[in-house]
């Protein structure tokens, strides 16, 4: 039976992105304890030229049933080099999206509880190869404008912070937290005791913080790493004595 994927398309317009999403997979990765394993969910595309009519869907999950995927960039791209000899596309793209977890120890207690974190990994083979690594994490602020307005008694909001990097060598979404963490007033903790918490508190007044002290104290610390190519990085405070939200931003190609 003839294939309908295969027939000419005579409208003259070329697709930038055909393919699928949603797909399971089994990921490895590099965590801050070593090599560690996830499920994650694919989204993955090629290039589809003005002659083409369409994609034969169904290679992009057999290509992605042959194996665990590495998400090291050397590992993603192995994956888009398959794509493209499977679907004869000269460009592909593939972002994966997991859970990593971690074990935090309260500052006082010791006692420990596992955190979770969203990463996001992205690449593209178009034709020149791109590798992005994001991780979404919460932290804690306390503002320094309400701190001088009620002589040293700030309050305090979480603050969900996204940074995204593409770079040489290695780098780990834990590092990525642990750099999001150390900018910030404080960690945010799954378990702590009053002890802790006083500790906590305590600890983050004198770390009082803007959104845009984050942000920019993040970038500084991306900046004069070596590895780092590029990075995006956002926080989104959410207020705890106002209706609205503040947020900031920033992104640099860097060399």
């Amino acid at each position: 039976m003839a294939s309908l994927q295969d027939m000419n398309d005579d409208r003259g317009i070329a697709l930038d992105r055909v393919g699928v999403t949603g797909l399971i997979q089994t990921v490895t990765f590099a965590s801050s304890d070593g090599p560690a394993t996830a499920t994650g969910e694919f989204d993955l595309s090629v290039g589809l030229p003005a002659t083409s009519r369409g994609v034969h869907l169904s290679r992009f999950a057999r290509v992605l049933s042959e194996g665990t995927v590495n998400t090291s960039p050397e590992g993603l791209r192995l994956l888009l080099e398959r794509l493209n000899a499977e679907l004869g596309a000269e460009a592909s793209y593939a972002e994966v999206t997991y859970e990593e977890t971690a074990t935090k120890t309260a500052p006082v207690s010791r006692r420990t509880s596992l955190v979770s974190y969203p990463v996001r990994v992205s690449g593209s083979l178009d034709p020149d190869y791109t590798h992005t690594l994001a991780v979404t994490h919460p932290v804690m602020t306390v503002c320094p404008c309400s701190q001088v307005a009620t002589d040293g008694f700030g309050h305090s909001q979480r603050t969900q912070v996204e940074i995204a990097v593409s770079f040489d060598g290695r780098i780990t979404a834990g590092e990525l937290v642990e750099l999001a963490e150390s900018c910030a007033s404080a960690p945010v903790y799954p378990l702590l005791t009053g002890e802790d918490e006083r500790a906590v508190i305590e600890s983050a007044t004198l770390r009082p913080v803007f959104v845009e002290d984050l942000v920019r104290g993040i970038a500084e610390r991306l900046e004069a790493d070596v590895r780092v190519r590029w990075y995006r990085v956002e926080a989104e405070s959410l207020e705890s004595v106002s209706a609205h939200n503040v947020y900031a931003a920033a992104e640099r190609t860097i060399g």
